[in-house]
């Protein structure tokens, strides 16, 4: 019997965007996106992250320039390198991201939304944590705000057991 492939080799690239967080929900999502990863070969993947922007008390605003903090950038480093061994362990090879800006949810969304936009993305993955309180669940948080406000399809992950992030 002949075989049948569900993703034939494709001329051009799926192009997926996964926002990372570090947190054990957006872990979820990435071995997810590198299980896709495994099974579509003409996909292409970009982790993105966001991080605070901080800004300075004279001057800084007016010129764009924005103060360096070691300690914010050192955590960005490690969630996104957490990140990429989920991916280099099952020898994918993806694109990691930093932008820079307000962490609002409204102003993420807005950064994961016009990062696919402007990089032709056919699909964002994200880890869903669900609401946790009353705000979040009458105003929705980030994972929610992305799926309701994108025009590209968007893939929201559950948390995987504890156990076996543990092992990752």
């Amino acid at each position: 019997m002949e075989q049948v492939s569900y993703f034939p080799e494709q001329t051009t690239r799926f192009k997926v965007l996964l926002y990372s967080d570090g947190s054990n929900h957006s872990l979820s999502a990435a071995v997810y996106a590198a299980t896709l990863m495994k099974i579509m070969p003409g996909m292409e993947l970009t982790i993105i992250y966001v991080q605070e922007k901080h800004e300075g008390s004279t001057g800084i605003e007016s010129t764009g320039w924005y103060i360096y903090d070691p300690e914010a950038e050192k955590q960005t480093r490690e969630i996104l390198e957490k990140t990429n061994e989920i991916f280099t362990s099952r020898g994918c090879k993806v694109n990691q991201k930093i932008r820079y800006g307000s962490t609002t949810v409204s102003d993420v969304a807005n950064a994961i939304i016009d990062y696919a936009v402007d990089n032709d993305c056919k699909l964002i993955i994200m880890g869903a944590r669900g609401p946790i309180d009353l705000k979040s669940m009458i105003f929705g948080g980030l994972s929610q705000t992305v799926f309701n406000r994108s025009s590209i399809p968007v893939l929201l992950i559950k948390k995987l057991p504890r156990e076996f992030l543990d092992n990752l």
